[in-house]
């Protein structure tokens, strides 16, 4: 499997080869890499024109744990990604099921329903628009993934959206979009800590 880009190269990306620069030109459209894992995802991504000038596509992940902390799997983090599976989904915190539809935000704003298809043999979820979603047509895949001693939260995205500013918002600011639903996955895999306030000495009530 390639290494997808981090967050910060997306939003920032530096200077390429010459190749690099000629994919991001149109005319020259960048092929998705071939290991995208999902059949799903591989279903969904037969129908977009990597052609079209309203093509989008990002690839990024972002450490979650470290497998040496007590409480840090890929199971538990797979666990922890079913409850937070839909970015700005009012009723997260419950884990979804199959063909689950739920409606998905952004900065507390709703965007648009989508409906979420769970794959748990590859620990990962693809998050399919609904055609009233404000970003329609694309999906979004959100897998975990282990890197050495690191469990990582991997996105996958792709689709044809419905203008040309679109495309490029949605992948600008995908690594944003699933920002605070990251942030509530890490925060399932922490460990409870020790009581507040002064431990009671030995005897006393």
């Amino acid at each position: 499997m390639t290494n997808p880009k981090t967050a910060a190269e997306i939003l920032y990306p530096t200077t390429g080869s010459f190749e690099d620069l000629k994919v991001r030109r149109r005319g020259y459209p960048q092929e998705p890499k071939p290991d995208v894992a999902t059949p799903k995802a591989q279903e969904f991504r037969e129908f977009y024109d990597r052609h079209n000038p309203r093509y989008h596509r990002y690839d990024f992940k972002e450490p979650l744990c470290e497998m040496t902390t007590p409480g840090c799997t890929a199971e538990a983090a797979y666990a922890a990604l079913l409850r937070f599976a839909v970015p700005g989904d009012p009723k997260a915190g419950h884990a979804v099921r199959d063909e689950h539809e739920a409606m998905a935000g952004f900065l507390d704003v709703p965007v648009g329903r989508v409906t979420v298809h769970v794959d748990a043999e590859r620990k990962a979820v693809v998050n399919k628009t609904l055609p009233k979603h404000i970003l329609h047509d694309g999906f979004a895949q959100r897998q975990i993934v282990v890197d050495g001693n690191t469990v990582f939260i991997r996105h996958y995205g792709e689709g044809v959206n419905r203008s040309i500013d679109l495309a490029v918002q949605n992948k600008l600011l995908a690594p944003a979009a699933f920002r605070e639903s990251i942030s509530q996955i890490r925060e399932a895999l922490q460990p409870p800590g020790p009581p507040s306030g002064r431990w009671p000495r030995h005897g006393t009530p």
